[in-house]
C-alpha cells in the first residue's frame, strides 16, 4: 500500500483511543472521475464515487473507531446525477457507510419536496441544526455517536447566505449560526457527549459581507474539538488552527478525501493529525459495488447525454470560476443565449444579463455533448423578460458584486460597461454603461433577458422599478442549445469586450 497508509498511521502511539475521520464536501454530483487541474502544469483523473471507495476502504483497514461525514453540496454539477437528482450519489454514499452529511446551499436547488425523498432514500443522516421548515427541522439537527469509550455528537450547519444564492421556498427559515451552534452544543453536552464536531456549510472565505465563516465560527465559541467545512472549495495543506479549534476542508468536486485522527485520553483529544488524499484513478482500483450501482443508472442515461450539441474552436477557458471574476467566455455564451431565446419573443430586446455563479464550468475545445452543457448549467433557471426605465436599470446594475461572488454578472452582446474596484476586488463602482453602443438614457425604456433566480433576488439583487417581467418558460440550458445550434461551427470564444476592470488607487 502507498506510504499514506498513511502518514497519520505512521503516527499512532496507542495510548488512550483514537477516532478516524474521514471527510468530503463540495462534491456537486460529480460521480464519475473527471479530469481536473492540481497544478498550473498537472492536470489528472481524478474523483469518482468508486475510486472514493476503494480509498477510503483501505484507510479504515485495522481501524475501530471511523466516522465518514460529508459538508455539504452533494447537489448541482454532474450530468449524471444531474438527471437523476442525485441518486446515484445517495445510494453510493449508502454503500461506502457514510454516517452524516450537511446540507448546503445547493441542496435547495431543487424544492424541499425533491430534499426530502433524497433524505428518505439516504442509510445516512443529514444534518443541519438552523435550517427550518414551518418551525421544524428539515433535518436532524445532530447525531451522537456512542463508540463504548467516549460518545461523539455532530452538529450540522448550513450558511445563512443559502437565503441570496438558493430559491428558498418562503417556509423556509435559516436561523443565525452563531445561536444555533450555541444550542447544539449545549445540548449535546447535556447529553454527555465527549467530543464535538462541526460539520459545516459556512465557507472559511468571506464571499458577501454578511457572510459568516468558518473562521468566524471558531473565533466566536468554545467547545467544539474540530469543524469539518464546505462551501468555498478550499484546499488546505493543513488545517487551520483558531482559537485552538482546527478548521479542515477538503476541496471540491471529489478530489481530495480529508483524514483526520484524533487520539483521545480521559474523553478529551490528547492528539490531532490530519492529511488531505488526492483521489487519483491511477492509484485506487474502482470498487466494483459502487461501479454496480453507478453502471446501469448510467447506461440509462448515456445515449442522450452523448448528443453532440456544437463544435468548441478551442478551449473556454480553464478557471471554472472565472465567470465569478470577470468576463468570461462560458458567461458571454450564455448571456447570448439568454438574449437570443428572448429576442424571439420580444423583438424589441436589447441585451441579457445572467449571475457568473449559475456558470459551473467551462467548455473545452472539440465536441461538446450534451452532458457538458449540464455540467456548464446544472440549474434548472428560466428566461425572463423584464422592461425597465433607464434610471432603475441604472440601479440594478450599480449592485456592483465583489470580485469572486456568485452575483458577478455576466452579460450578452448590446451591453458594456466599466467596473471600478479597490485593489482587493471589492467595493465596486459602475460607469460608462452602454446600451447598443449608446450611453444609457435614464428616461428610456430598455427590454433585457435575465433568468428567473437573479429576478428573484437571487445574490440579493433588487429590482425596482419593473415595468413589466415575463417568465419565458424556456429554460437556460434548452435557450443555450438552440443558440448555439443555430451558429456557424466550429464556435469560438468571444473575443469583444463587453465589462473592463479598473483597479483605481483612488477606491482604497
Amino acid at each position: 500500500m502507498k506510504k499514506i497508509i498513511f502518514a497519520i498511521a505512521l503516527c499512532l502511539q496507542s495510548f488512550g483511543a483514537e477516532l478516524l475521520v474521514l471527510h468530503t464536501n463540495d462534491s456537486h454530483g460529480h460521480v464519475l472521475s473527471n479530469k481536473q487541474k492540481i497544478d498550473a502544469n498537472t492536470s489528472l483523473m481524478i474523483g469518482g464515487l468508486s475510486t472514493r471507495a476503494s480509498l477510503i476502504k483501505q484507510i479504515r483497514q485495522g481501524h475501530k473507531n471511523v466516522l465518514i461525514l460529508d459538508a455539504g453540496d452533494i447537489n448541482t454539477g454532474g450530468a449524471l446525477s444531474n438527471a437523476l437528482h442525485a441518486k446515484p450519489d445517495i445510494l453510493a454514499y449508502n454503500a461506502m457507510g457514510y454516517d452524516a452529511v450537511t446540507i448546503g446551499n445547493h441542496e435547495f436547488d431543487n424544492n424541499t419536496s425533491l430534499l426530502k425523498d433524497q433524505i428518505k432514500l439516504s442509510k445516512f443522516s443529514w444534518l443541519s441544526a438552523n435550517v427550518t421548515q414551518n418551525g421544524k427541522f428539515i433535518a436532524k439537527p445532530y447525531i451522537i455517536k456512542d463508540f463504548g469509550e467516549f460518545k461523539v455528537g455532530i452538529f450540522g450547519l448550513t450558511t445563512c447566505t443559502s437565503k441570496e444564492s438558493a430559491m428558498l421556498e418562503k417556509d423556509i427559515f435559516i436561523q443565525n449560526e452563531l445561536d444555533a451552534a450555541k444550542t447544539a452544543i449545549a445540548e449535546l453536552k447535556a447529553k454527555g457527549v465527549d467530543i464535538i464536531i462541526a460539520l459545516t456549510h459556512l465557507g472559511d472565505v468571506k464571499d458577501k459581507a454578511n457572510q459568516f465563516t468558518s473562521i468566524d465560527l471558531a473565533n466566536s465559541l468554545n467547545g467544539v474539538d474540530l469543524i469539518i467545512d464546505g462551501h468555498s472549495h478550499s484546499y488546505f495543506s493543513s488545517p487551520k488552527i483558531i482559537n485552538n479549534t482546527p478548521i479542515v476542508t477538503a476541496k471540491c468536486f471529489g478530489a481530495y478525501l480529508g483524514v483526520a485522527r484524533m487520539q483521545i485520553k480521559d474523553k478529551k483529544v490528547h492528539d490531532f493529525k490530519w492529511e488531505s488524499i488526492l483521489v487519483d484513478d491511477k492509484l485506487y482500483p474502482k470498487d466494483s459495488q459502487i461501479q454496480g450501482i453507478i453502471e446501469p443508472l448510467k447506461q440509462d442515461f448515456q445515449k442522450d447525454l452523448n448528443q453532440v450539441i456544437f463544435t468548441a474552436a478551442s478551449d473556454f477557458g480553464d478557471d471554472i470560476k472565472a465567470a465569478r471574476k470577470g468576463q468570461s467566455p462560458n458567461g458571454d455564451l450564455v448571456a447570448d443565449a439568454i438574449k437570443f431565446a428572448a429576442k424571439k419573443i420580444d423583438k424589441d430586446t436589447d441585451f441579457a444579463i445572467t449571475n457568473g455563479g449559475g456558470v459551473r464550468e467551462n467548455f473545452d475545445k472539440g465536441e461538446v455533448k450534451k452532458a457538458d452543457i449540464m455540467k456548464v448549467l446544472p440549474f434548472k433557471n428560466q428566461v425572463m423578460i423584464v422592461k425597465m426605465r433607464g434610471d432603475d436599470l441604472l440601479k440594478l446594475l450599480s449592485q456592483v458584486h465583489n470580485l469572486g461572488s456568485g452575483g458577478f454578472l455576466q452579460v450578452s452582446d448590446g451591453i458594456s460597461y466599466t467596473l471600478h474596484y479597490d485593489k482587493y476586488g471589492k467595493n465596486g463602482l459602475i460607469s460608462d454603461i452602454k446600451i447598443n453602443d449608446v450611453l444609457l438614457e435614464k428616461q428610456r425604456v430598455y427590454t433585457f433577458g435575465t433568468n428567473d433566480f437573479t429576478f428573484k433576488g437571487g445574490d440579493g439583487y433588487k429590482f425596482s422599478g419593473v415595468l413589466s417581467a415575463k417568465n419565458t418558460k424556456i429554460s437556460v440550458f434548452d435557450a443555450l442549445i438552440e443558440y448555439v445550434k443555430n451558429l456557424k461551427q466550429p464556435i469560438s470564444p468571444n473575443k469583444k469586450k463587453r465589462i473592463r476592470l479598473e483597479f483605481d488607487i483612488k477606491f482604497d
